[in-house]
């Protein structure tokens, strides 16, 4: 038989179990709703690039994010913000600065979705119009170069170096431009001119030859592809002999075409120029891959 205090006992053990069941299921609730929470958390993108970080009303702003992302909404102090640029997912906007903005800081808040949201800042100025962007980092005799202003405007010239370029006359703040077949090789002045400037708006580029194809020795026939096997070699043939500054800041890289979201790589270092050439060695063992000068 039980004694009095194992029987107090004994009916105690089950209401402790019970308690105790209870508070440990609590405790694995708090910390999963803490782990969830903590994985949403790192799954918001940060912004890593503001361009340019004082902006006129009415103008173009640059967000850089650390992923690709594609916006719900924008707002800029308590204004609506429009996205200008293309609406699939991507690690850059541009977004159009409400006009009748106050002048000073503003927050800006890019939503993702009903609860989560990206913040920066920047000032709000009556500043001229620049340009903030210039792609590619080096263009071609004859090839597309691509100018993101400030603001919206409609230029009436543009010049890079010395020589009329081609361009659309249309109100935009993104100019496609055509680069002349006869530019100079090496750094080139860009001047774009505008009626309600006084001043040209100058930027710079550097203009190198144009890539003419693939080649498998010095002596081979140009190719428009080629087909490398793993860790061999492929010549780039260019139009031109390399000026020192171009060869100073050229960067070749790949392009992964079989990826979805086509990686590019770092810059591919095997390289030796040779006059006209560049010789890539220990090619990747994998994959179709494009040249992208820059």
């Amino acid at each position: 038989m039980m004694s009095e205090a194992e029987k107090k006992f004994s009916s105690l053990r089950p209401f402790d179990r019970g308690i105790i069941g209870r508070a440990l299921l609590g405790l694995a609730v708090l910390f999963f709703l803490i782990g969830h929470c903590q994985s949403i958390r790192a799954q918001v993108p940060t912004i890593t690039d503001v361009n340019p970080n004082t902006v006129p009303p009415d103008g173009i702003l640059k967000l850089t994010f650390s992923a690709n992302l594609t916006p719900r909404s924008v707002k800029i102090g308590n204004l609506d913000a429009s996205v200008v640029s293309s609406n699939t997912a991507a690690k850059t906007i541009e977004v159009k600065v409400p006009a009748n903005i106050a002048l000073g800081p503003q927050p800006v808040n890019v939503f993702l979705d009903e609860t989560r949201f990206i913040t920066t800042a920047i000032t709000l100025a009556t500043v001229p119009a620049r340009i903030i962007e210039v792609k590619p980092d080096i263009a071609q005799p004859g090839g597309t170069l691509f100018l993101t202003f400030n603001k919206q405007l409609k230029p009436s010239s543009v010049k890079i170096g010395n020589v009329d370029a081609g361009f659309v006359t249309e109100l935009t703040h993104r100019l496609e431009v055509v680069l002349p077949t006869g530019i100079a090789l090496g750094r080139q002045t860009i001047e774009v001119r505008i009626a309600s400037e006084i001043e040209p708006i100058e930027s710079s580029v550097m203009v190198g030859p144009r890539i003419l194809g693939l080649k498998s020795n010095k002596n081979a026939q140009l190719q428009l592809s080629r087909v490398v096997v793993a860790g061999g070699e492929v010549i780039v043939q260019f139009s031109d002999k390399l000026p020192l500054s171009v060869k100073q800041s050229l960067k070749l890289r790949l392009v992964d075409t079989t990826q979805a979201s086509k990686s590019e790589l770092d810059p591919y270092r095997n390289t030796v120029y040779r006059h006209q050439e560049v010789l890539l060695s220990s090619m990747p063992r994998s994959g179709y891959h494009q040249f992208h000068l820059s």
